[in-house]
């Protein structure tokens, strides 16, 4: 369905955060009828769309709603921001970036590369504006989207060049088990209307839905494109020396070499990676060095809601002693690895743990502080951390419950770091 068909339309949008304001906006912009904007905190608000001859759901509304399955037995068109941004004709390639971790960062990445090149971008999704949203603005060069499982489990068409980080389990909560969780996300790689994927060559389990005979393009592996490691990035035998690249950590360097190939995959070559890449600005609550005061370093990792998230940022400190501030809503994901990573962290680890999933964690460790709350957390780290030691904020799990978002945990850490050490 495109945008045009809703003109004289009855639309329902399901979801009132941005997603769902772009959506209604981009209906009116058309010529249709909103006729309701449904939320959850309003359950009569879902019988009203019932009514609509469409539906647009917004991300955080799981496409396995059983209402869902009620609108389309009472003959409701569904659809989604995405499917409608993707149905539009366009000149300007697409480029969609997904994976359990690292999506936001690689597509801000891409889309640094490809500016840097000349070429106008226009980023959007998950990051940057609403998919919607863009289809008023006049066409750049390049467009970059950054896709969540939510967006990807009913799309019906995908970008031009394809990239697939990493996939580990996760969302198991709106996806009903980690099954669907992986089969929404490989089915990126599968949609019609994708030229090129682009897939981390360390997985090989990201290679079994690709069709045959489709432009296939690998990084993370030596000798094939793009690759990282501990001394930087490495590109036919030459090396982007980490220390002269704006990132912390393995995991950032592997993205960068997903950016990189993804930005070849469409015809732009980066000759200085590192020239070009100093420019670039990290995203907040990834890595944040927030303070750093009598000895010790404050980061702020708020983004690693996963156990593989928490384990990739200590092996980014691997030779500073750290106090790793961790636990977070329970979705049921697997603290072992973790547990292990920390009790074997070569500098020294120490955990002070959080509610709800800090006490599984910590009963993987064998000992840990805990905290009631995140203040209570900045306080113990900073009376029982030394001089030349890290404290880390990565909480290997979701923010909800005590926090509206990611954001929010990550702005109230750097608060309770500032009152403490300012």
């Amino acid at each position: 369905m495109r945008l045009s068909e809703l003109e004289g339309r009855r639309v329902g949008i399901w979801g009132a955060g941005r997603e769902g304001r772009a959506a209604s906006a981009a209906v009116e912009r058309v010529g249709g009828n909103v006729e309701v904007m449904a939320t959850d905190e309003a359950p009569s608000d879902l019988d009203l769309l019932d009514g609509c001859e469409v539906v647009i759901r917004s991300p955080g509304v799981s496409r396995y709603r059983p209402e869902l399955g009620r609108m389309t037995a009472a003959g409701v068109v569904l659809t989604t921001g995405t499917n409608l941004f993707f149905a539009e004709p366009r000149s300007a390639p697409v480029l969609g970036v997904s994976g359990t971790k690292g999506k936001s960062t690689t597509s801000a990445m891409l889309s640094h590369l490809l500016r840097a090149s000349g070429a106008s971008v226009e980023l959007g999704g998950n990051i940057g504006r609403p998919l919607v949203e863009l289809l008023a603005l006049p066409e750049p060069d390049f467009y970059v989207v950054e896709l969540s499982s939510f967006q990807i489990s009913d799309l019906e068409r995908g970008p031009d060049v394809a990239v697939l980080l990493n996939l580990d389990r996760e969302h198991t909560d709106w996806h009903g088990s980690e099954a669907a969780y992986a089969a929404d996300k490989l089915r990126l790689l599968a949609l019609p209307g994708v030229r090129v994927a682009v897939i981390n060559g360390r997985d090989e389990r990201l290679r079994k839905p690709i069709p045959e005979g489709r432009d296939t393009r690998t990084f993370g592996l030596a000798g094939a494109g793009f690759d990282a490691g501990a001394e930087g990035l490495t590109h036919n035998g030459s090396i982007a020396s980490a220390d002269r690249l704006p990132l912390i950590g393995e995991h950032n360097l592997l993205n960068l070499a997903a950016a990189l190939t993804a930005a070849e995959a469409v015809g732009v070559q980066t000759p200085d990676v590192s020239g070009t890449m100093m420019s670039f600005e990290a995203l907040p609550h990834r890595l944040e060095v927030v303070a750093e005061r009598d000895g010790v370093t404050w980061v702020n990792d708020s983004i690693a809601t996963t156990p593989e998230a928490t384990m990739a940022a200590l092996r980014a400190f691997s030779d500073t002693p750290i106090t790793l501030i961790a636990g977070g809503f329970d979705r049921g994901q697997d603290y072992a690895a973790l547990g292990r990573a920390i009790e074997g962290h070569r500098a020294g680890a120490a955990l002070v743990a959080l509610p709800d999933t800090g006490r599984r964690l910590a009963a993987e460790v064998g000992e840990a502080l805990h905290a009631a709350d995140l203040e209570e957390a900045v306080h113990l780290a900073a009376t029982t951390t030394q001089a030349g030691g890290l404290v880390l904020l990565s909480p290997a799990a979701p923010s909800f419950g005590a926090f509206r978002d990611f954001e929010e945990r990550g702005e109230r850490f750097r608060a309770a770091v500032a009152n403490r050490v300012t």
